[in-house]
């Protein structure tokens, strides 16, 4: 077969490159071993509503979400309530304002209910380092512990980059995380300064949003721009080589129907009768294991040996429950876990609290929620209903009197830490296939972790393919 452009991998990342090319007249053709696209982010039906099973938002920071949003018609709001933090010590405590587990004032009283004296005294110190203290240090865990000490790096970051990130901060990048973090640093010659310049000084605006109806809108809207314009998605569907071709059409892609593995943690195998599709670009889009398999075969690129970092397994367990002690929120929006022995999840959302049209879907004392689990270290969580009630219901400290539904998604692993070896190997890499016509990479471990880094990411590619 020959296509304008062969996107492999449908995740948002794949999504959006193909979005770009589909709005410059081209016809792609979206390559997804799994049986739906969009990756971490879907919806579906608990109970009686339907919302969101993976992830629920993206940084506010993003215009280019918002911008996105925009073009495929689709309000957008904010979130409400305030977040909770939860600790074996501590219990439930409000989380401090900041940005992920940095607070933005050592004066907010939320952080002396986490941090012991001794604690909020070493962390006062990072106000008078000075800004060249610990400027060099790339990595989130050790910039914090070498500016604000080790309580704010394990009662705080740990628990909140961990829970959103998935990943441990010892192997997160500060400025891949936190964007403008270390200039902050410089700027406002403390950590505590850089947050509360990043944050504005105080909560004046919700640091994330979502379409209204669910993140999964947005995946919806760009499946339907790609297929009215004339774009082709192809689900169960694997690419099994990538190979150079001649000078009118440079590039193949092998693909064949994609089958169960016998071993459900591992990836789906190739089956069926072969596919070549001849195509003068090509996008690879897909998780940085399955993504390298296939630019091993081109010597320019020099991956071969290349492992990049996985992910941490992680499950979700969605919950719609009758729960009249929820009516008040009384943990907010949702809270972050610290590690401990009462309960094994590392988050909780409360999705009907925190965004306002599900609470309307939901009605009276009914209400929907979200636990998450899988830390860096752990073994792969397993997770039933009955785990999911108990946690919920020592997280809230409110009595579930009935479930109206429940669904366990498993995903693997995700969100790969970026470590800054890993992110200048990538640089590397983009390089690299810009000097091979009708060639580029996407996806969260070529462009940063979060859609704030993965939307804008995804157009560009498309754009530069035109």
């Amino acid at each position: 077969e020959s296509a304008d452009a062969v996107i492999i991998g449908g995740g948002i990342a794949g999504l959006t490159a193909a979005y770009s090319l589909v709005k410059a007249g081209l016809k792609p053709v979206v390559i997804e071993q799994r049986g739906s696209v969009g990756g971490l982010i879907i919806g579906g039906q608990v109970g009686p509503v339907t919302f969101d099973l993976g992830a629920d938002s993206y940084a506010s920071r993003s215009q280019v979400c918002a911008q996105l949003c925009e073009e495929l018609g689709l309000a957008v709001a904010g979130p409400a309530g305030t977040s909770w933090l939860f600790s074996e010590e501590n219990g439930a405590t409000p989380l401090p304002f900041g940005s992920l587990g940095i607070p933005a004032s050592l004066d907010d009283p939320d952080v002396a209910m986490v941090l012991s004296p001794k604690g909020l005294e070493r962390a006062r110190q990072d106000l008078t380092m000075g800004p060249e203290a610990g400027a060099e240090r790339e990595g989130l865990d050790d910039l914090v512990r070498f500016r604000l000490g080790d309580e704010v790096a394990d009662r705080l970051v740990a628990p909140i980059a961990g829970g959103i990130h998935s990943a441990h901060p010892r192997n997160l990048t500060a400025d891949s995380v936190i964007p403008g973090l270390r200039a902050g640093l410089a700027r406002e010659g403390s950590l505590i300064g850089a947050v509360a310049a990043i944050r504005g000084g105080g909560p004046k605006g919700n640091p994330v949003a979502q379409p209204v109806g669910g993140l999964f809108r947005l995946v919806e809207g760009l499946v339907s721009q790609i297929l009215a314009g004339g774009g082709r998605i192809e689900t169960h569907r694997i690419a099994t080589a990538l190979e150079r071709g001649t000078n009118h059409t440079p590039w193949a892609v092998s693909t064949f129907r994609a089958e169960r593995n016998p071993n459900p943690a591992l990836p789906p195998l190739p089956g069926g009768e072969g596919t070549i599709v001849q195509t003068p670009r090509v996008i690879v889009a897909t998780d940085g294991g399955q993504g390298l398999r296939l630019l091993d075969a081109i010597p320019e690129l020099e991956t071969q040996g290349w492992e990049v970092p996985q992910g941490v397994p992680i499950v979700h367990a969605t919950l719609v429950v009758r729960a009249p002690g929820l009516n008040d929120a009384p943990r907010g929006s949702g809270m972050l876990v610290e590690a401990n022995s009462l309960v094994s999840a590392k988050a909780l959302t409360h999705s009907s609290q925190k965004w306002p049209w599900l609470g309307g879907a939901c009605g009276p004392d009914i209400h929907a929620m979200r636990l998450s689990w899988g830390r860096e270290g752990e073994p792969y969580p397993t997770v039933t209903e009955a785990i999911a009630v108990r946690e919920a219901e020592i997280l809230t400290g409110a009595r579930i009197e009935e479930v109206l539904g429940s669904k366990v998604m498993h995903w693997g692993p995700s969100l790969p830490p970026l470590t800054p070896a890993h992110l200048a190997r990538v640089a590397q890499l983009h390089e690299a296939a810009a000097t091979l016509p009708g060639l580029a990479i996407t996806g969260a471990w070529a462009s940063g972790t979060g859609l704030a880094a993965v939307v804008p990411h995804g157009l560009k590619t498309g754009e530069q393919l035109v």
